[in-house]
């Protein structure tokens, strides 16, 4: 068991979330959003967007009287001349919860994007417990099959190991996590 073992499970747990990122951005097939779809909660009579709020209704829409759906903020281009419409992951529905809606549009592709990104850099960099002068991120394919990079050997020693350890509890649900990969 080597300090590269966490690593490289940790680049695909990341590769994973960015591929279900990428494809929750696409539209009817066709292309993707740079950087991710926004999703937001609409009233499907008015098109005025509802901010889910736990704390004053049960359901999304419902001091509304509204039946809602799930759209992105992005529009596409359509071919019967109705000109621009967005994405739809939900419809039509009447009784989706406040709390379920909410965190729904907080985690939003756009959102697991930049973490994505996020937990990548900091990696590269040593993470938070580097305490050598490593400085620059050495971007060094770690795995050939992805686009996910990492530091050389020299990083381990610096703390990008605690750091992955540290992000990849995250993922500890998911199969091939370790236990003493736990901080």
């Amino acid at each position: 068991m080597t300090s590269v073992d966490v690593m490289w499970w940790l680049g695909e747990q990341l590769d994973e979330d960015e591929l279900w990122a990428i494809e929750a951005s696409r539209r009817s097939g066709g292309s993707s959003v740079e950087g991710g779809v926004h999703w937001r909660w609409m009233n499907t009579a008015t098109d005025e967007e509802i901010v889910p709020a736990p704390e004053r209704e049960s359901y999304v829409g419902e001091m509304a009287e509204a039946a809602v759906d799930l759209r992105s903020r992005e529009t596409w281009p359509t071919t019967s001349g109705v000109g621009e419409l967005p994405q739809f992951a939900i419809r039509y529905s009447e009784e989706v919860s406040s709390a379920v809606g909410g965190h729904i549009v907080r985690h939003d592709p756009a959102r697991v994007l930049r973490e994505v990104d996020a937990k990548r850099a900091l990696i590269a960099r040593g993470g938070p417990f580097c305490t050598s002068n490593c400085g620059e991120p050495v971007n060094e394919p770690m795995n050939p099959d992805t686009n996910w990079t990492t530091p050389l050997e020299h990083h381990f020693d610096c703390g990008a190991y605690e750091a992955a350890k540290v992000l990849a509890a995250a993922y500890a649900d998911r199969p091939g996590y370790r236990e003493e990969w736990r901080p």
